[in-house]
């Protein structure tokens, strides 16, 4: 019995010793080599010193130059956030960056740059970006259709419109505080609309009507008369046209051009 036990005693001795061995190499074995690099985003920060145009902007329209410092020249590598959303960059320096704002319109926009490789943002500058296009004249949609359409220099703008039943109401003109008034009739019950309305030399508005002919409406309004035949030149039906100018001022038309629905 008594050399059973010192056989047992010894047995269990040894594989302590074992595990105080494997417990020994395990200890030295050397870590793997970490993945975290602590030179990573640590890079100078970016930072904006003026936006122009200053404070605001129009939505989707105006590009933005931002004056600042450590800007990546690599445009692609510069992320300028107008809140959530992000602006196109079209050119950059360590310096500046020229952005086209997004599609957001807001009264107060954070905007801010990111540099990939660069941990921290830059500081925030407030913004506004307001719509590039605003309500202009009233039309009821649920009872008038818009069709050809076209401006003057000074602003006023001229529509023709056909009622929801397919009653032509003539030509209606928008003054620039967006008043709406009567500026010539329908020419007639079958030709009720204009597709294309372009104002030419001397102040007449001329029209097609998805036939041969360009009218005109005399400066100031009235009704329409026919101005020019196209069927002769092969044109069936008149959509569309534009002007031809000797000159960039309105001072002769050389030729009608045409666009054959």
């Amino acid at each position: 019995m008594k050399q059973r036990f010192s056989r047992d005693h010894s047995l269990l001795a040894a594989l302590a010793a074992a595990v105080l061995v494997l417990w020994a190499v395990g200890c030295n074995k050397e870590p793997p080599p970490s993945l975290f690099d602590p030179n990573i985003g640590n890079g100078p920060v970016p930072a904006i010193s003026s936006v122009v145009p200053a404070d605001s902007g129009l939505a989707g329209v105006t590009v933005l130059t931002i004056n600042g410092s450590n800007f990546s020249p690599v445009k692609e590598n510069n992320l300028v956030f107008f809140n959530a959303a992000l602006g196109t960059v079209q050119q950059a320096s360590a310096t500046q960056l020229r952005v086209k704002a997004p599609l957001l319109i807001a009264d107060s926009v954070g905007l801010k740059v990111a540099v990939q490789g660069i941990e921290l943002f830059s500081n925030a500058i407030r913004y506004k970006l307001v719509a590039a296009v605003r309500e202009f004249g009233v039309i009821s949609g649920t009872v008038e259709e818009p069709f050809g359409i076209t401006c003057d220099t000074a602003g006023n703008v001229y529509v023709s419109l056909l009622s929801s039943t397919g009653v032509g109401l003539g030509v209606k003109k928008f003054t620039p505080d967006g008043t709406r008034s009567d500026y010539s009739p329908p020419f007639s019950t079958s030709v009720n609309k204009w597709t294309s309305l372009k104002l030419g030399p001397g102040g007449y508005l001329y029209a097609a009507a998805n036939r041969n002919a360009v009218f005109r409406i005399p400066p100031g309004g009235g009704s329409a008369a026919p101005w020019a035949s196209v069927a002769g030149a092969g044109v069936s039906f008149l959509y569309d046209f534009d002007f031809e100018f000797k000159s960039l001022s309105l001072s002769a038309i050389s030729k009608v051009h045409s666009c054959v629905s």
